[in-house]
């Protein structure tokens, strides 16, 4: 919907270089993949059997710790005993995985945060999913972004929590790796996907102004990159000396209360004569063009920038990844299934033969 949706990129909180608002969101969309992965990647080493372990030694009985871990829908056993026992490792990395994703999700509720407010007014939100003051009539409040952002610390102090009561335990059982370095992984995981839920709400509940978003793209000098570019591939400058140019043609045009699009050739050419002792041709429609902010984005045609085709083409991508990701969860749970039925299965059948 918005991969034509010109708006301002920030660094530094600053305007930096015109995007789009689906380039913005694609961008989203590959940090979270991470974050899928991540937790994907702990699942692997999670789902094993603990199962024959006993204390830390095994036993001397004649126990098939391979038929326990396919009737428990295991995908393989922990294979060394004392490891078996001694080892929180996955909680740990669980409680990592979850810690970033709920950072993503905080990085993600910041921006829009800002952009929703009255100075920024880029985006809105519903409002079905936004607040109200108790005293103030006029106030619609974000109140899902906060609370999104709010979760973070919850699953911060759970990983703390977790890392500190294993740390300095011996290798093997104990009451600390046993109780207190698990104590908080249900509830780090419920806040983590609690916090995602919520953004998953507010991406279906919000609303963008287009015409503002590329006004302010246009206006807040961001294009002038591709104006110092252009110095450099025309007229064989460094762009070190292009940098020197335009920065200074920005800073009169800004003191003059000038927008970007004020910019002139003789505005430039003052400062071309200060740091190379010369002018150069400029064109004025050439200047003009280069400082829309559209064409600034529809310039970029590196793999994974801003240019709407090149936003289409990892939207695509991103959909059979996401496409990809729904099978092998979809297997693993059918996995799963299938073990609980068949274990029922087996219970059942010892039960009638007894």
């Amino acid at each position: 919907e918005h991969v034509d949706t010109v708006m301002p990129g920030y660094t530094h909180l600053r305007p930096s270089q015109p995007i789009t608002f689906g380039y913005y969101l694609t961008g989203i969309e590959a940090a979270l993949e991470r974050d899928t992965q991540r937790i994907e990647a702990a699942y692997a080493r999670t789902n094993l059997n603990p199962l024959g372990a006993a204390a830390m030694a095994g036993t001397s009985f004649d126990l098939d710790r391979e038929l326990t871990t396919e009737l428990l829908g295991f995908d393989d056993i922990l294979e060394h005993c004392l490891d078996a026992v001694a080892s929180r490792d996955y909680v740990l990395e669980l409680l990592s995985a979850c810690a970033i994703l709920a950072t993503t999700l905080t990085r993600i509720a910041t921006d829009l945060y800002i952009w929703q407010a009255d100075e920024f007014g880029m985006v809105e939100l519903g409002d079905a999913i936004s607040g109200t003051s108790s005293i103030m009539p006029q106030k619609k409040n974000p109140h899902p972004l906060e609370q999104a952002r709010g979760r973070a610390p919850q699953v911060y102090g759970a990983l703390m929590a977790s890392l500190s009561a294993t740390k300095g335990t011996i290798f093997s059982n104990n009451q600390e790796t046993g109780q207190a370095a698990i104590q908080q992984l249900d509830m780090a995981i419920d806040e983590t996907h609690i916090a995602m839920r919520l953004i998953t709400m507010v991406a279906r509940n919000i609303d963008a102004f287009p015409e503002l978003m590329e006004e302010r793209a246009t206006l807040d000098y961001s294009s002038v990159t591709d104006l110092a570019d252009m110095i450099v591939r025309d007229f064989g400058v460094s762009f070190r000396e292009a940098h020197g140019i335009v920065g200074g043609a920005v800073m009169h045009a800004v003191r003059a209360g000038l927008r970007a699009t004020d910019i002139t050739p003789e505005l430039l050419n003052k400062e071309s004569m200060l740091i190379l002792g010369r002018e150069l041709p400029f064109s004025a429609v050439e200047i003009q063009q280069i400082l829309q902010a559209r064409s600034s984005v529809y310039g970029k045609l590196t793999v994974g920038g801003p240019h709407p085709k090149e936003v289409r083409r990892m939207i695509a991508r991103g959909r059979a990844r996401l496409t990809n990701e729904q099978h092998r969860l979809d297997l693993r749970v059918q996995r799963l299934n299938n073990a609980d039925e068949r274990i029922n299965a087996l219970t059942a059948e010892l039960s009638t033969s007894l």
